[in-house]
């Protein structure tokens, strides 16, 4: 059973719309599990900046990126799920055949969403400390349009049954984790 068969049966009442939404996590559980995916970055960071600071020296940011895009993408490609999201009780799923994501499908994913947190952390760092860390013009506009481009896939997801723009365009759907389970009973 496809992403789309789940959906076909749930559209004929107002009931069974509802039924439809609850498929996917709301507000508050994407919040749950980017909370707890940023506070393992804090408590780990000054480990993982120290390690990268030795290793890279000047390029030290080059790998704390690659650290965090490791992370988010290795943790999706091979269970479909970061920390955060098995506590919020959501993960990814391939909208063709309700399994894992596959590897393009995370790149495409990790691109569409990387950017947009990366920029929105620098405009909030500009926003909360001005100056603190000096960047070109250039560079402050061109992350607040990476994170213009993140608030843009959240709204999407007002327009497209809960569907944030960025797994719409990888051909991911974001369950909540007894939906997966149903898909997995219903694959058997």
């Amino acid at each position: 059973m496809s992403h789309f068969d789940l959906v076909r049966t749930h559209r004929s009442t107002a009931v069974e719309q509802a039924r439809r939404r609850s498929l996917y996590p709301g507000l508050g559980e994407r919040a749950l599990a980017f909370g707890i995916d940023v506070g393992a970055f804090v408590v780990t960071a000054p480990f993982l900046l120290g390690f990268c600071a030795v290793l890279l020296q000047d390029y030290w940011v080059v790998g704390a990126v690659a650290v965090v895009v490791g992370y988010v993408a290795g943790s999706w490609a091979l269970c479909g799920k970061t920390i955060g999201m098995a506590f919020a009780g959501i993960e990814l799923l391939d909208e063709r055949t309700g399994r894992c994501p596959a590897i393009p499908q995370v790149a495409m994913r990790t691109a569409l969403t990387v950017p947009p947190l990366v920029g929105g952390a620098v405009v909030l760092n500009e926003l909360l400390a001005p100056g603190a860390a000096p960047l070109a013009e250039g560079w402050l506009l061109l992350a607040a349009a990476a994170a213009l481009v993140g608030v843009l896939s959240s709204a999407w997801a007002l327009l497209d049954s809960g569907r944030m723009l960025h797994d719409r365009l990888s051909g991911l759907v974001t369950v909540r984790t007894e939906v997966a389970d149903q898909l997995g009973r219903a694959r058997r």
